[in-house]
């Protein structure tokens, strides 16, 4: 072989080399975001039933991440807001938005800043609320598209200052809040 020859080849074993690696790497990519993205509706898949010890990882759907879904769709979370839910506001049937101020957990209540609905009284102002939501009404989701993380928990035991948490006025002044909690932890910096 001669020089040339020996050049061409190395170029050409270090493009495969090169290649080679570039193609491993995007599929331990792909296939750790595809495990990432795994959901718990995912388990099953025409028929086959995916390795069991992934489930136990994954969160239980429940009736208050359910009901909090239908919620989120009825506001198009993610698309074109509708505002018409925050501008026919009810205190007895619709829930709230807030930013979280304050946690005080042994006396179970919270300091927050409703946000929204914006035309009430009590909206923009800080106010100290009592909480009543039992572990079967309290989900929490990841700020980051509302990702559902988890339901049947304790409130206190996840809530913290600049967290925000949707939930239902159990008075007009909304001075006790609870029926359902939703809260959405804020991304750790």
């Amino acid at each position: 072989m001669t020089p040339k020859n020996n050049k061409t080849g190395l170029l050409i074993i270090i493009f495969v080399v090169v290649l080679a690696g570039t193609a491993l790497l995007l599929f331990f990519y792909w296939s750790t975001a595809k495990k990432a993205n795994l959901k718990s509706s995912d388990l099953v898949q025409q028929g086959n039933v995916i390795d069991q010890s992934l489930s136990d990882e994954l969160p239980e759907d429940t009736d208050t991440s359910l009901e909090f879904n239908d919620f989120l769709a009825t506001l198009n979370i993610g698309e074109q807001e509708d505002n018409t839910y925050w501008q026919n506001w009810d205190w007895k049937n619709d829930m709230f938005f807030a930013d979280v101020v304050f946690v005080e957990k042994s006396s179970k209540s919270l300091v927050i800043n409703i946000n929204l609905p914006a035309i009430q009284k009590f909206s923009g102002k800080t106010l100290t609320v009592e909480v009543r939501c039992t572990p079967e009404d309290t989900a929490r989701y990841s700020s980051e598209n509302i990702e559902f993380l988890g339901g049947n928990i304790g409130l206190f035991d996840y809530i913290k200052k600049g967290d925000a948490v949707y939930s239902y006025c159990l008075n007009q002044e909304c001075s006790i809040v609870g029926s359902a909690c939703n809260l959405i932890e804020s991304e750790e910096i």
